[in-house]
C-alpha cells in the first residue's frame, strides 16, 4: 500500500482520477445541456430582429452566454438547409444555436454567436456554425474548422471576439434590415 502514494504511482492515481472526475462533469453538463434543451427550459428574449422580423436573434435570460438564431421565412429555407450545421429544423422554422463569449445584456451587445464540432465528422470536416452581426445585416455561416488558417481571430481582445476567418466559411447566408430589439 505504500508504493501506492509513493513517486509515479501516485501521480499516475492523480491524474486518472482527475480524467474521470473531469469527464464526469463534462458528461454531467452535456447531458444537463440537452435535458434543457429537449424540455425548452430557456426562457429566450429577443435581442435583434431582421426582414421584417421573420429572423430574430434571442439570447436566454437565465444564461445569457447562450444564444439562437430563429429564421420563420419559407423563402430562404431551401438555401438554409444546404447549410445543416448546427440546425433545428422544423416545418415552420430553423433554429441555430450557439454562444457567445460574453454574455448579452443589452441588444447593442450581439456582435456574434458561434458552435462548432471537435472532431471531424465522415466527410472529414469539423463543422460549425457562426452568425456575425455587421451594422444591419446579419451573416449565418456555415463553417469547415478542418481547412488550413481556421484558427479564430481576435482572441486576445477583451471581451474576446474570437470570430473564424473567411477561409474556414464552406456556406453563407445573409440577412437585411436588421434592428435591435426594444
Amino acid at each position: 500500500m505504500r508504493t501506492l502514494f509513493q513517486g509515479r504511482t501516485l501521480a499516475s492515481v492523480v491524474f486518472v482520477s482527475t480524467i474521470f472526475l473531469g469527464t464526469a462533469a463534462c458528461g454531467g453538463s452535456a447531458e444537463s445541456a440537452s435535458a434543457e434543451d429537449d424540455l425548452g427550459s430557456e426562457s429566450w428574449t429577443k435581442v435583434l430582429e431582421c426582414e421584417g422580423g421573420s429572423v430574430v436573434v434571442d439570447v436566454d435570460a437565465s444564461e445569457r452566454r447562450h444564444l439562437q438564431l430563429v429564421v420563420r421565412d419559407p423563402a430562404t429555407f431551401a438555401a438554409l438547409d444546404a447549410m445543416p450545421y448546427g440546425e433545428i429544423t422544423n416545418a415552420s422554422e430553423r433554429i441555430y444555436r450557439g454562444e457567445s463569449p460574453y454574455g448579452i445584456f443589452a441588444p447593442g451587445d450581439f456582435r456574434h454567436l458561434r458552435r462548432y464540432e471537435l472532431m471531424r465528422d465522415a466527410s472529414g470536416q469539423v463543422p460549425g456554425v457562426e452568425v456575425r452581426r455587421d451594422g444591419n445585416d446579419l451573416r449565418l455561416r456555415a463553417l469547415d474548422l478542418a481547412r488550413p488558417g481556421c484558427e479564430p481571430t481576435s482572441l486576445h481582445t477583451s471581451p474576446p471576439d474570437d470570430v473564424y476567418p473567411d477561409a474556414c466559411e464552406a456556406r453563407s447566408y445573409v440577412f437585411h434590415g436588421c434592428q435591435e430589439s426594444p
